[in-house]
């Protein structure tokens, strides 16, 4: 994203800003992205889920015309960011994997993302605003393989290892 796209706001009033919201249900956790009014860094405030508005605060900031701000990684401009970590306590304390994520004020930021989702045998993702068909200048959905595991076993005449590996590319390693 661009600091020239960012709506400016500040870290006790950001509720104007490019914000993703995850939620499951009962609990919302949101992430707002502006341009700092004080020194014009492009910087990321987070609510933990179940505070106030009041309780929004910086976590990271990055002083650059454009950055990446990675929500899997908890990282701003390639650099970690601690509080970034992707849907919070929404996400770490959910008594199943299923949440939304939402985002507002869309058009007060320019710039690429990538999303990934991982849908259960029941689950679905809503293509309502969504194309079909590959393109540049639209959000689009395709099917994709996220993440394999894969058995590994090596035997020798005097050892003998197995297990499983996941690969996945961006989950954290945590």
């Amino acid at each position: 994203m661009t600091t020239s796209s960012l709506e400016p706001a500040s870290a006790s009033d950001p509720d104007d800003a490019f914000h993703v919201v995850v939620t499951n249900g009962s609990a919302a956790w949101h992430a707002y992205l502006y341009e700092d009014t004080s020194d014009g860094a492009i910087s990321v405030a987070v609510k933990p889920a179940g505070e106030p508005a009041s309780a929004t605060s910086e976590v990271c900031s990055v002083s650059a015309s454009n950055t990446t701000v990675d929500f899997t990684r908890g990282t701003v401009g390639g650099d970690e960011c601690a509080g970034l970590a992707f849907g919070g306590d929404v996400v770490d304390s959910a008594a199943t994997d299923e949440y939304d994520v939402r985002v507002r004020n869309g058009d007060r930021a320019a710039g690429g993302y990538d999303l990934t989702v991982r849908t259960a045998s029941s689950g679905s993702v809503s293509t309502g605003n969504l194309s079909t068909t590959a393109s540049a200048d639209e959000p689009y959905v395709v099917p994709a393989v996220y993440a394999a595991e894969i058995p590994i076993r090596y035997q020798t005449s005097e050892v003998t290892y197995a297990a499983t590996v996941r690969v996945a590319p961006g989950e954290r390693d945590d």
